[in-house]
C-alpha cells in the first residue's frame, strides 16, 4: 500500500503516530528481476536469541580468521557480543542489523519469478522507508526457556543508517 493511499483511508492521529512503512524487495538470484511492495507496522519485533547467534556465528567466523576477537570489537563498537563478566549482551543497533539483514529463499522458500516464469532462489531485503513518530520495539526473549541476554540500549536511538526516507523521523527518545 502506497502511503498517500494510506493517509487518505487511515486518516487519523493514532495512524499519523504510530504507523511506519517497509519496502519488501524480492531479487530473482537467476534474472534479477525486482519485486517489490509496501507495507504498514506499528511495531518491530526482534528476537533476542536468533540475533545473538546469528551475529555471535559471525564474530567467531570472520573475528578467528582476520582478527583477534578484541580488536574486531574495538573496530566494531555496535556489535558486543560478550559483556566484560561473561555474560550473553547485545545491543540495540545489533537487533536493527539482523532484523534489516537480507535474507536468502532457496529450496523450499524459493520464489515464483515474473520474469523467469518458474521458481527461483532469491534474496529478502526487508527496509524501513518511513518511520512512525513513536516506534515501539519488542524484544522478545522466547517462549518457554527464556533467553537471558542483556540489551544495552542508548537514551537517544539515531536510525540513520536504517531509514531510506529523508522526511521520516530518524531519532528516538527511549523509555
Amino acid at each position: 500500500m502506497k502511503e498517500e493511499n494510506f493517509k487518505k483511508s487511515h486518516n487519523s492521529i493514532i495512524a499519523e503516530l504510530f504507523f511506519g512503512f517497509q519496502k519488501t524487495s524480492l531479487v530473482c538470484n537467476k534474472c534479477g528481476h525486482i519485486e517489490g511492495s509496501y507495507g504498514i507496522f506499528n511495531f518491530l519485533i526482534f528476537p533476542l536469541e536468533k540475533t545473538y547467534n546469528s551475529l555471535n556465528n559471525m564474530n567467531n567466523n570472520f573475528g578467528n580468521r582476520y582478527f583477534s576477537n578484541n580488536l574486531y570489537n574495538q573496530l566494531n563498537p555496535l556489535t558486543n557480543i560478550q559483556s566484560r563478566r561473561g555474560k550473553k549482551k547485545l545491543s540495540l543497533y545489533d537487533c536493527f542489523k539482523e532484523y534489516f539483514k537480507p535474507e536468502m529463499l532457496c529450496g523450499e522458500n524459493k520464489i515464483y519469478c515474473n520474469s523467469c516464469k518458474k521458481l527461483e532462489d532469491a534474496m529478502n531485503k526487508i527496509e524501513m522507508y518511513m518511520a512512525p513518530h513513536v516506534l515501539i520495539l519488542i524484544l522478545n526473549r522466547g517462549k518457554g526457556n527464556i533467553f537471558e541476554c542483556e540489551v544495552d540500549f542508548p537514551k537517544l536511538l539515531d536510525l540513520k543508517n536504517f531509514i531510506k526516507n529523508s522526511n521520516s523521523p530518524k531519532k528516538y527518545n527511549l523509555i
